[in-house]
């Protein structure tokens, strides 16, 4: 007889009442999610696959696997679960899902000692053969959380989910040295590669700590002072770090033991020392990249001098890096989605371009300065370490290579010790989409609930029409890009473009929500274009325009006839424009010195929302369509991005984050008062309903850990 009843940890799940407890209290769970559960419970003893599942299920029934995703994801809060440090489902990446906690399992029976079956789960045959977890770290029970006190937690390096060198440049495994449990940034490595320094939030503002990776080592705190301290590097002596903060700005230079910081340039990011250890080397860049160039300033405040020049590369200079010898300086630059590795003579020159890059990434160079190292994407969307050979003056010898890939995205800010050990942070992120409900006065009416439940999915920008439906855009590794509609319960959800070859961004509806407006990204050779996707028969067809001409970030005006979006000039300006989709002239709206970007649309189709860019500060601002003076609404530091109107064109949704450090929280700002509220904590990409009671917004879950590879000789 099979069982009818399982206990697991504090969780009782009865098959005959179709009901879940939790510590004694009943579980609410769709129905799908709870035969998802029952299934995996039924065949605890192996790997159930995705396609399995969909199979049993849903049954005759037509569904993508993101209703799978949706329902584990359901599943794991009500059981108190968690992907990231699975008690009791196991994801298997690419594969499906296991169930690994021990289960009491019973029949019909009344007495429950009747046919009891305590499973000892046998140990996983893959994780023989993973690499032992290293233990090289002892630190403070507040602190860093060690992979050898972290042995619970699944790997990332487990069989499943191995970084493969199939056909590549065979490489030392890479290390865990944290969990999951928090996130870390901005890594650096000593130049003997025997401590590390990274950022840390958990005390509410990013500070700096460093840890030795010597058995006994514990972590020291470093800055303490609640400033949003970030990017801290070693200088090549070991004897200071450099770090960014992001609330009293600039440069600033501590001991790397601890001590009183000092700061050193009133402005800029990204610091990186000269090889004597008595010149830090920065960008200008905090927040929009555009205007960014590079600078030097000796450590004790002396000699601040601007390096490169706007437009020489075109485009915002940023993560600059210092080779070990001190002859070459690579850096990167960015122009919106494009982004190069150059690099120039230390003493003054001409840069020259290196390398395209495929995503942001700072330069690395090797310990014997002969390559540069730098994080680039497959096609299949998983991140992979790069290598450009150099010769001698700095100019590339071949392309780059691929010596390892990873499994998924999210690895970044890779930093090589002269003694080949490097270390990196990999990100794992999901991005759902709540909706909070607002009351007459424009407060929040309510806690934010959950529209979607998605596992290593960004779900963004999303998008009403005005019979109350949301398109949105997903982003999930591996897959082009896809717009999904659904409605405003998160009920009917589809995916508008799936199957099509090509990415569809920034879904927006036409006002007889018939089809909705997207950029349309081929691939990498070919170049974008707008197109609408007709929603019931999900054909696409291009908008005859020549092509998106650099368009950033598209909005559709409220009578589908016009787009507004920013452009980047050469010389690194961004201004707000707009173009007729009949293949009318674009028209420049705003003619700022600094940067007018992001811009959203009023109801009436009268005004736009656009981001204002002063100094190291960005600020919600109004514009009339027709051209004219920014109206700026607010003042104070930190970055704002992300723009809604409500439907009574008064009150403007936003998303502002302090100045370099933590998540967005959304507000809402009064045009006629000024006014400005706090709707809810983390939170970004707002957007009002057609009737004005509530705002659908995107909500980050991120932890990042921190890795250690060795890199060949």
């Amino acid at each position: 007889m099979s069982a009818e009843l399982y206990e697991f940890g504090d969780v009782t799940v009865d098959l005959r009442r179709v009901e879940v407890r939790r510590a004694g209290q009943a579980v609410a769970l769709e129905p799908k999610s709870f035969d998802v559960l029952r299934h995996l419970l039924e065949n605890r003893d192996r790997l159930v696959t995705k396609d399995e599942l969909l199979d049993i299920v849903w049954k005759d029934t037509f569904v993508t696997p993101n209703v799978l995703t949706r329902a584990v994801a359901q599943l794991r809060k009500a059981l108190g679960d968690d992907a990231f440090e699975a008690r009791y489902i196991e994801t298997v990446s690419k594969r499906g899902y296991r169930f690994i906690a021990p289960v009491g399992a019973w029949d019909g029976g009344d007495s429950r000692a009747a046919a009891v079956e305590q499973e000892a789960r046998a140990p996983d045959p893959a994780a023989r053969s993973r690499p032992p977890w290293p233990r090289w770290l002892a630190l403070a029970a507040a602190g860093l959380v060690v992979a050898g006190v972290a042995a619970a937690t699944k790997s990332w390096l487990g069989s499943r989910d191995r970084p493969t060198a199939s056909g590549e440049q065979a490489l030392f495994t890479p290390q865990r040295l944290t969990a999951a449990r928090e996130s870390y940034t901005s890594p650096a490595i000593s130049p003997d590669g025997s401590a590390v320094a990274y950022a840390s939030a958990r005390t509410g503002s990013a500070e700096i700590y460093v840890a030795g990776l010597a058995p006994g080592s514990r972590e020291l705190p470093i800055t303490s002072d609640g400033g949003g301290n970030m990017d801290p590097e070693f200088s090549p002596d070991g004897q200071w770090l450099a770090y960014r903060s992001g609330k009293q700005g600039g440069i600033w230079v501590v001991p790397a033991t601890g001590g009183v910081p000092r700061r050193v340039a009133e402005f800029g990011s990204q610091p990186s020392w000269s090889p004597d250890s008595q010149t830090i080397l920065f960008s200008s860049r905090v927040s929009l990249s555009s205007q960014a160039v590079l600078w030097t300033v000796r450590r004790d405040g002396t000699s601040l001098a601007q390096l490169t020049q706007l437009g020489n590369p075109p485009g915002g200079h940023a993560v600059p890096t210092w080779s070990h010898d001190g002859r070459l300086i690579a850096f990167m630059v960015g122009r919106h989605e494009e982004r190069e590795i150059w690099v120039m003579v230390a003493s003054g020159g001409v840069p020259r371009r290196l390398a395209t890059l495929t995503r942001f990434s700072e330069p690395s160079f090797s310990p014997d300065d002969r390559a540069v190292y730098f994080i680039g994407t497959t096609a299949e969307r998983n991140d992979c370490l790069m290598r450009l050979k150099l010769k001698r003056e700095g100019e590339a010898d071949g392309d780059p290579e691929r010596v390892l890939t990873f499994q998924g995205e999210g690895v970044e800010s890779l930093k090589v010790a002269r003694n080949g050990t490097a270390v990196f942070l990999w990100n794992r992120r999901s991005v759902n989409l709540f909706a909070i409900d607002i009351d007459p006065a424009g407060n929040a009416a309510g806690p934010p609930r959950p529209l979607t439940f998605d596992e290593d999915a960004i779900n963004r920008y999303a998008h009403y029409a005005p019979d109350g439906r949301i398109a949105y855009e997903q982003v999930v590794a591996g897959r082009p890009i896809t717009a999904w509609v659904m409605d405003e319960d998160g009920g009917n959800n589809v995916p508008l473009s799936a199957g099509l070859p090509v990415s569809a961004r920034i879904p927006q509806w036409e006002p007889e929500a018939r089809r909705v407006f997207t950029l349309v990204e081929p691939d990498r050779k070919q170049p974008p274009y707008f197109a609408w996707i007709d929603v019931a028969t999900r054909q696409l067809a291009r908008i005859p325009l020549p092509s998106s001409g650099g368009a950033n970030m598209p909005s559709l005006s409220p009578d589908g006839r016009l787009l507004a979006f920013h452009l980047v000039a050469a010389d690194g300006v961004i201004n707000a424009w707009v173009q007729p989709l009949d293949g009318g002239t674009p028209r420049q709206i705003t003619f700022d010195r600094e940067a007018i970007s992001y811009p959203r649309w009023s109801r009436d189709g009268e005004w736009l929302a656009v981001n204002v860019k002063r100094g190291e500060d960005a600020h919600v601002g109004v514009v009339s369509v027709k051209g004219g003076p920014v109206e700026q609404l607010t003042a104070g530091g930190g970055v704002t991005l992300g723009f809604a109107f409500s439907p009574d064109g008064d009150r403007i949704a936003f998303a502002r984050s302090p100045q370099g450090e933590g998540d967005s929280s959304l507000f809402t700002v009064s045009r006629r008062t000024r006014e400005v509220r706090q709707i809810t904590a983390r939170g970004r990409w707002p957007a009002f309903s057609p009737r004005g009671n509530r705002i659908v917004f995107s909500r980050a879950e991120r932890t990042a850990s921190l890795w250690i590879l060795k890199l060949p000789s």
